[in-house]
């Protein structure tokens, strides 16, 4: 499996659980993120999100 095979399979698996997050800012946060993801692997782009841990730092 390749990295985007593999990124594909861990967003399909986020997006089966995202109706278990909860309704606050925290759970919109990882929809938010989730969608990111989404969009960059549309565009395979390996890019640093601006949302990943120590970005900017």
């Amino acid at each position: 499996m390749d990295r985007v095979s593999g990124c594909r399979y861990y967003l399909t698996e986020a997006r089966r659980h995202v109706s278990a997050l909860p309704g606050d800012a925290y759970g919109a946060l990882v929809r938010t993120v989730i969608g990111e993801v989404a969009e960059a692997i549309a565009r395979r782009d390996t890019a640093r999100r601006a949302s990943a841990p120590g970005a900017g730092a």
